[in-house]
């Protein structure tokens, strides 16, 4: 019985403990202080009773002392019921806020999880499943440290220490290099930011963790830019053969490269941070040929913001001092740090006006020159295309019909485009890188601007790497002595071998389409044909009406030439339209009493590009043709 009893007491009284601790975070009068006084009382109760019988102190029957015990198990009864009672909506209080905990962690844009006061993980949200690649379920009740990299443990763990000694928030990792662990193994940079929680239930740890790798390799490759940028200025810029300044918005120097400092005589370390306006207008602009018209061309692209200034200044000679000739270039600095500021560029051009001034006297004595000359200087030893148009005399420019004010400066393929494929800036770019001349007698040419011909030209080496181009058009020469050639070969051959070779020759060398011998039919009223060459080949013999075609007017009143626009001539003409015919050249043919017996005539969908050649060519092939046509008819 003593024993029971004793048992009984050390059980009331712990239980009286733990209610007792977890009473002052609960609050009077909650479920934990009415389960606290019934263990208390009981507690209480049973040792004034087992002391009393032990003592002797107090003698009652046996079975008063259980009606005294039992009714103080029914008290401690009532004060659990009570108690429990209570407990309910403390149970429900805390899992309502468990709930309103996993949302706010899972709603969280970061990984976090909670953690008790062994460091062990009891809530996780998403975020922390996905950077860490776990599960969720691997997660709960494991301990934190296990994601944190070998390497940083230590670091961890006194972080940890302190922040229980002093739950203040802080942030392992921010200075620190700290690296956190994935299932896989794999580490990764990162900061644990630690706030404490305390839920009246139990305090805990919130542990929010940012995956700093890409934040650290954006501030690598801050970094390296940096680097680059250093370089850029420092070796790069510096280093340039043109001076460069950069001016701040507020009109500032903010940095100037070694040319600069060598071609304005000063010093980087004595400008920086100076007015620039001051320094132009005080020190720069004197340097100046024209002073005043420095000055304003430069002090206007300060005040005004203008997108680009570009003109040329001239720096006179002194003691101490070299003469120089510079391209000034400069414009607004749209972004980045001297955003609002202006970058300048002058660049060295003195060897390209001395040269300019040598070839302007070529070209003085050029002009008086009666064949055509343009001057080419190459900027580029690696890309012929390079060759710019440095001057242009008058017989050039009637020769090829261009004028020098739109050609100068341009490429050479600007204004050839056709020059290329046949290789002739490479040749000229030879001329340049040798010394040597090349001529070609006979070189045909023509473009969109330019017309065919056939040009001799020979191009000859110049100071300032220059290669200067002298050419005449010798189209005439060329087909006049080609149709001398013609009639000697012809002279060995008569009928209509003769009529096939002439038609053949006339289409060739005129650039026509069509090219036809034909006899006037017995009834005066049409043409046959006894030679035709078409579209480069040798055509069927046909015959067709007079009446409205060009041929009617060449029978009845003699040679005529049509340049182009012949469809529009003889709208009536149907084989013209069939055809496509933009131009037409005949002579008709005569027998020894003068009569009218056929014609010779060609035809091209292109306008004919030398109509006075076309036009000898046919008076010279008439004579003979008619001959051989009047002989044809009497051995017919």
């Amino acid at each position: 019985m003593i024993v029971v009893a004793v048992v009984s007491v050390l059980l009331y009284c712990i239980g009286a403990i733990v209610a007792l601790r977890l009473m002052p975070t609960a609050g009077r009068g909650t479920a934990w202080s009415w389960i606290a006084a019934a263990l208390s009382l009981a507690a209480v109760t049973h040792v004034g009773l087992l002391g009393a019988h032990m003592l002797g102190v107090w003698t009652m029957p046996t079975n008063m002392a259980a009606n005294l015990s039992v009714l103080a198990d029914l008290g401690v009864a009532a004060c659990f019921l009570v108690g429990i009672r209570a407990l309910g909506p403390v149970v429900a209080a805390t899992r309502r806020m468990e709930r309103e905990m996993r949302q706010l962690l899972e709603s969280a844009p970061t990984a976090m999880y909670l953690t008790d006061s062994e460091d062990r993980i009891r809530l996780v949200n998403a975020g922390a499943v996905t950077l860490f690649e776990y599960s969720r379920d691997a997660l709960v009740g494991m301990d934190a440290v296990e994601l944190v990299g070998e390497e940083s443990r230590e670091v961890y763990r006194a972080a940890r220490t302190s922040f229980l000694n002093q739950p203040r928030p802080r942030v392992i990792g921010r200075e620190d290099p700290f690296e956190c662990r994935r299932q896989a193994g794999g580490c990764f940079p990162a900061e644990v930011s630690l706030s404490a929680l305390d839920t009246g239930a139990g305090s805990y740890t919130i542990n929010a963790i940012r995956d700093l790798t890409a934040s650290r390799d954006a501030h690598a490759a801050l970094e390296e830019s940096e680097a680059v940028a250093k370089s850029l200025l420092n070796d790069v810029l510096d280093s340039s053969s043109v001076g460069i300044s950069i001016i701040t918005a507020r009109h500032r120097v903010a940095w100037v490269n070694s040319s600069y400092e060598s071609y304005f005589g000063v010093s980087r370390a004595e400008i920086v941070g100076y007015d620039c306006r001051r320094l132009v207008t005080e020190r720069i602009r004197y340097m100046m040929e024209n002073p005043m018209a420095f000055g304003e061309k430069v002090l206007a692209a300060y005040e005004s913001g203008a997108d680009i200034a570009h003109f040329e200044c001239h720096i006179l000679p002194e003691p101490g001092r070299r003469e120089l000739w510079l391209d000034h270039w400069s414009q607004p600095i749209r972004s980045g740090y001297y955003a609002g500021g202006r970058i300048e560029h002058y660049t060295d051009i003195t060897e390209r006006k001395r040269a300019d001034e040598r070839i302007h006297l070529l070209a003085r004595v050029a002009r008086q020159m009666q064949i055509g000359l343009i001057i080419y200087r190459l900027e580029n030893d690696e890309d012929p295309t390079s060759l710019r148009v440095a001057s242009v005399n008058p017989e050039a420019e009637k020769l090829l019909s261009i004028t020098a004010e739109e050609s100068l400066g341009k490429r050479i393929t600007e204004v050839f485009p056709k020059l290329e494929e046949r290789g002739i800036p490479k040749l000229f770019a030879e001329v340049v890188r040798s010394g040597e001349v090349y001529a070609e007698d006979k070189f045909e040419y023509g473009d969109d601007n330019v017309d065919e011909n056939i040009w001799s030209f020979k191009a000859f080496p110049l100071p300032d790497r220059c290669v200067g181009c002298v050419f005449e058009r010798v189209t005439d020469q060329v087909r006049s002595e080609d149709l001398v050639k013609h009639l000697v070969a012809g002279a060995s051959v008569s009928g209509d071998e003769f009529f096939h070779s002439i038609v053949a020759y006339l289409a060739r060398s005129l650039d026509l389409d069509y090219a036809f011998v034909g006899e006037v039919t017995e009834d005066g009223q049409r043409i046959r044909t006894i030679a035709g060459y078409v579209d480069g080949k040798f055509s069927d013999n046909i015959e067709y009406e007079l009446a409205g075609s060009p041929c009617e007017q060449v029978v009845t009143g003699g040679a005529c030439v049509h340049a182009s626009g012949v469809q529009a001539r003889f709208p009536k003409d149907e084989l013209l339209t069939e055809i496509q015919a933009e131009s037409y050249i005949a002579s008709p043919l005569w027998d020894s009493e003068g009569k009218v017996i056929g014609l010779i005539n060609g035809l091209g969908r292109r306008p004919l590009a030398n109509p006075s050649l076309g036009k000898t060519v046919l008076e010279i092939f008439a004579s003979r043709a008619s001959a051989e046509l009047e002989a044809r008819g009497v051995r017919g």
